[in-house]
Order: structure tokens, then C-alpha cells, then sequence
């Protein structure tokens, strides 16, 4: 008997072994049976991330490059374009600068959008990459010393221009500062500051809810039982509604 396989064989056997084989051995198999097609690469799966991007584009009325090198994921960005595009020509601030900027300015075209950073470069290269307004700050703490600031919001103070303090912001995101290690600023003040800043009606955002310090603050500023929505994709995303 012939070891290769012929076509009206191969025609037979293909239903069983798509629904039996794994994707990846099917192209290996081919070429050590000889079987018909061998050479033929079958397509990739679609990408899960772009058909996601784009199911958002479209959903609201954005270019799909808008969301390029964003590196929330699609969940995160979701749920904060849906509280800041249901408060048509509101306010959105944002604690960090980063590649999603020009998203969240491109969100509120009819509103107004205020990013603060406290990283010299970064607010420099956004600054000049988009048209909202993007302030210089700076955060005296440093992450380690987050349990000792718990309670004590006076320390927890930050020196904000008029045009941000004596403002009552729709949404509030909190990204910013870095707090990845005790050497970093933590997001003690910026957490704090956010349950001063936001409106009555509005929504604080904050993202790495998964980490000691964001969960703690959160808790004590923003109230677990003003938490309306909870999200897990590259991290946790807790949103807080007001």
C-alpha cells in the first residue's frame, strides 16, 4: 500500500481531523503523510487584542490609530471611555502622562482634558503631542512610607494651580505617579487629592487596584462602597462613583 495518501483519502479524513487535531500539528502532519496541500500555511487566528480594538473604534466613534500603544487593556479602556463619553462636554483629569494621552484627549474633544505629571521628559513629549493641557507636578512621598501616611490626609496635600484645585472634575483618572517599588512616589497624594477634586455625580478611576498601596487609599479616600465598577486586564481597574 502506498504511504501517500490520496486526495479523495485526504478529502474524507479532513472533517474528522479539524475537529480532532490541534491547529499547530496540522501543517507537520501534512508534509509526513504527503498528503495534498501540505505546503499550504493555514491562516493565523484572528488577534483577539485588534478585533477588540476595533469593536471599540467603532463603538465610539474613534479612529482605530487612536488606540495605538495604549497599554491599558481593552476592558480598562472601555470602562473609562463609557463614564467620560456619558458626560458629554465634562472635564477629565488624568494623574500621568503616558502612550494612551492621546486617547483620552481624542474621548472628550468637547470637553475639557488636563493630564498632571511629575516626570520632567515624559510631560515634555506629550505635552508637545497633543493639545490639552498638560501640567508639571511633583509628589514629595515615596511609596515606602504609605502606611505611615494612611492617616494622616494633611500630609497628603499637594500644591495643584487654581485651574485644577478650584475645579470640580467629572472624571478622575488615577495613573500616576509610578509606584512599582518603595523607591517610586506611590499614589498616595494622587488617590487622596482625586476624592478632593472629583465632582458630586462624577467618577475616580484608578488603575493597579491589585497593589497594596492603591487598594489601601483607595478604601480610605474614595469609599468601598462608592466602588460601581471592578475590571481585571493587565491590572485591576476600580472605578468609584460620586
Amino acid at each position: 500500500m502506498s504511504p501517500r495518501m490520496s486526495a479523495r483519502a485526504y478529502s474524507l479524513a479532513r472533517p474528522v481531523a479539524k475537529r480532532v487535531i490541534p491547529p499547530r500539528w496540522r501543517g507537520p502532519l501534512r508534509g509526513r503523510l504527503g498528503v495534498p496541500g501540505s505546503d499550504v500555511v493555514e491562516p493565523a487566528p484572528p488577534d483577539p487584542q485588534v478585533e477588540a480594538r476595533a469593536r471599540i473604534s467603532s463603538r465610539y466613534g474613534l479612529e482605530p490609530e487612536t488606540l495605538d500603544g495604549a497599554l491599558l487593556h481593552d476592558v480598562e479602556i472601555e470602562a473609562i471611555i463609557a463614564a467620560v463619553q456619558a458626560r458629554p462636554g465634562g472635564s477629565f483629569l488624568v494623574f500621568g502622562c503616558g502612550n494612551d494621552s492621546r486617547l483620552w484627549e481624542r474621548v472628550n474633544t468637547a470637553g475639557r482634558t488636563v493630564f498632571l505629571e511629575h516626570h520632567p521628559q515624559w510631560a515634555g513629549d506629550v505635552a508637545a503631542s497633543i493639545q490639552s493641557e498638560v501640567i508639571l507636578v511633583s509628589y514629595w512621598t515615596q511609596r515606602a512610607q504609605w502606611a505611615d501616611l494612611l492617616d494622616q490626609p494633611e500630609r497628603l496635600v499637594m500644591d495643584l494651580p487654581p485651574s485644577v484645585r478650584d475645579h470640580q472634575w467629572d472624571v478622575v483618572f488615577v495613573d500616576g505617579p509610578t509606584g512599582f517599588d518603595d523607591s517610586t512616589p506611590g499614589r498616595m497624594q494622587s488617590i487622596f487629592e482625586a476624592s478632593r477634586l472629583v465632582s458630586a455625580g462624577g467618577m475616580v478611576f484608578v488603575h493597579d487596584c491589585e497593589r497594596p498601596v492603591e487598594a489601601a487609599y483607595s478604601t480610605v479616600y474614595l469609599g468601598s462602597d462608592r466602588r460601581s465598577i471592578s475590571v481585571w486586564g493587565h491590572a485591576l481597574l476600580n472605578g468609584y462613583s460620586f
